[in-house]
C-alpha cells in the first residue's frame, strides 16, 4: 500500500488528478486524493492494530480497501462485511474516490479472488486464483479480508491469534493461506520454465536447423509450457547442446532466488555447471531443477494440556531447519522470502501459555529468536466460565465435564 501511494505523484502533491479510480477503466479527478487516501489507511491501520481484544465480526464489521498498480495506472476496490456500518465519513471518502459500495452478498467470488491477488501480490490465470479453482474452495467476503489481515500482520511483523469455535474453518483458513503464500515458490519453478521456453522458440524463429532438431525443441517448449507436460532427457540434452549459454542463465538466474532455496533439489548441480559450461552438466541442472517438488511449509501443531515445554520447543525443530534453509539475504528480497508457517492450534489447552506467549508475541523460543521468514499462527477456543463440574465420591477431587476445558488467554496474548 505505502509502496503504492509513493509512486502516485497525485498522492505526494495531493492534488487532484486523473488516476483510474472505479477499476472498470473509468478516469475521474478526484481532489484531495492524498489527504483521502491517507485516511481511510489510517481507518484500516486503527482497525488491523486495536488493542481492543477479541473482536467479533459481528460486534465489529471489518472494510478492506484494495489498492492496485499496474501500467501506470491506479485502482482501488473496497470489500466490507457490513457496508451499511460504514459511517458517513468514511462514505464520502469512498464515493470521492469514485469507489462503488458493493454489499457483501453481491460480491463475485471472481471479486474476492482478485482482492486475494492483488493484495498477496500472485498472479491469476484466466481472471482466477488457480489454487482457490483446483480445491474448490469457498471463498467469502469474511475469509478474504481475514486472509489479507492476517498477510498484512506477517508483513508488519505483528502477531495474529484467531479464536472460533472448534468447526468453523480456522485450520483451513490457515491452511490455504500458507499455499497462496507457497505461490511465490511455484511461480519460481513455472518461471523457469517460461524462461527456457522463450529461449527455445527465439531459437527456432532464428534457426536454420535440419527439421528434427526444430521439432524436438519445439517438443520441448510445448512440454516446458504445458504443467504435466514430460521432459524428455534427449530433447533437454540436445537444447542445451545448442542453446547452452542462455538456458544455463536461466537456470542460474532462477535457482538463485530466495524461493528457490525451498525447492528440494541438489544445489550442487549449479556449481558443476557453472565450473564446467558443458552442454552434459547444464542439461543434468536442467532435469533437477524442473523435477524439484517444495519443502513442506506448514506446520500444524495442535496443542494438549499433557505436553510440556520441551515437547513444544522440539515441534518447532522441523519448521525452524525449513526457514534456515534460506541463506541471510538483503531487504531487497524481502518480499520474495516466503513465509513457512507454523499454526498452533487451540493454545489455551496448553499449561505453558508463557513460552506460547513468547513464541507468538515476542517471537522468541527460548530466548532464541525465530526466523524472520518463520510466521507463525496461533489459535484458541472460547473460554466460558460455566463449566459442569462433578465430584468424585472416592477422591474427593473436581472434575469439569466441558467437551473442551480451556484457560482464559493471559493479557499479554489477548492485547
Amino acid at each position: 500500500r505505502c509502496e503504492i501511494l509513493d509512486k502516485m505523484s497525485f498522492f505526494r502533491r495531493n492534488s487532484g488528478g486523473a488516476p483510474k479510480v472505479d477499476g472498470k477503466g473509468g478516469v475521474a479527478i478526484v481532489r484531495n486524493l492524498g489527504s483521502t487516501l491517507m485516511q481511510l489507511m489510517l481507518g484500516e491501520v486503527e482497525d488491523c492494530c486495536s488493542p481492543e481484544p477479541l473482536q467479533t465480526t459481528a460486534e465489529h464489521p471489518h472494510q478492506q480497501l484494495v489498492y492496485d498498480f499496474k501500467d501506470q495506472q491506479f485502482s482501488f476496490e473496497y470489500v466490507s462485511l457490513d457496508s451499511n456500518a460504514l459511517s458517513e465519513c468514511d462514505r464520502r471518502r469512498l464515493n470521492d474516490l469514485r469507489i462503488e459500495i458493493v454489499p457483501p452478498h453481491k460480491i463475485t467470488s471472481k471479486s474476492l479472488e482478485r482482492f486475494l491477488a492483488q493484495s498477496l501480490s500472485l498472479p491469476l490465470k484466466n481472471g482466477r486464483l488457480a489454487i482457490i479453482e483446483e480445491r474448490n474452495y469457498v471463498l467469502t467476503p469474511d475469509y478474504t479480508i481475514k486472509m489479507i489481515n492476517i498477510n498484512e500482520r506477517r508483513l508488519s511483523g505483528m502477531p495474529v491469534v484467531l479464536q472460533g469455535e472448534t468447526g468453523v474453518g480456522k485450520t483451513t483458513l490457515v491452511r490455504m493461506l500458507s499455499d497462496l503464500w507457497l505461490q511465490s515458490l511455484l511461480e519460481t519453478l513455472s518461471g523457469t520454465k517460461r524462461g527456457i521456453a522463450d529461449v527455445l522458440l527465439l531459437f527456432i524463429a532464428e534457426s536454420q536447423g535440419p527439421p528434427e532438431l526444430i521439432k524436438t525443441l519445439q517438443d520441448l517448449s510445448d512440454s516446458l509450457l504445458t504443467e504435466t507436460g514430460l521432459l524428455r532427457s534427449d530433447q533437454v540434452l540436445k537444447a542445451c547442446q545448442n542453446c547452452n549459454d542462455k538456458i544455463l542463465q536461466v537456470l542460474i538466474e532462477n535457482a538463485s532466488k530466495p524461493a528457490a532455496y525451498l525447492l528440494d533439489f541438489d544445489r550442487s548441480f549449479i556449481l558443476k555447471a557453472k565450473d564446467r559450461n558443458s552442454p552434459h552438466q547444464t542439461a543434468a541442472l536442467f532435469r533437477e531443477f524442473c523435477a524439484a517438488k517444495p519443502w513442506q511449509t506448514f506446520y500444524e501443531i495442535t496443542l494438549r494440556p499433557s505436553m510440556t515445554s520441551d515437547e513444544i520447543v522440539q515441534s518447532f525443530i522441523p519448521a525452524i531447519a525449513t526457514a534456515k534453509r534460506i541463506p541471510s539475504t538483503d531487504n531487497q528480497f524481502e518480499d520474495e522470502i516466503p513465509a513457512v508457517v507454523v499454526f498452533l492450534d487451540e493454545i489455551n489447552t496448553s499449561n505453558c501459555l508463557g513460552l506460547l506467549k513468547e513464541i507468538v508475541v515476542d517471537r522468541t523460543l527460548d530466548g532464541g529468536p525465530l526466523p524472520r521468514n518463520l510466521f507463525v499462527i496461533a489459535a484458541c477456543n472460547p473460554h466460558r466460565s460455566s463449566i459442569s463440574v462433578i465430584r468424585r465420591n472416592d477422591s474427593r477431587q473436581d472434575w469439569t465435564m466441558a467437551e473442551y476445558y480451556v484457560k482464559p488467554l493471559p493479557p499479554t496474548i489477548r492485547c
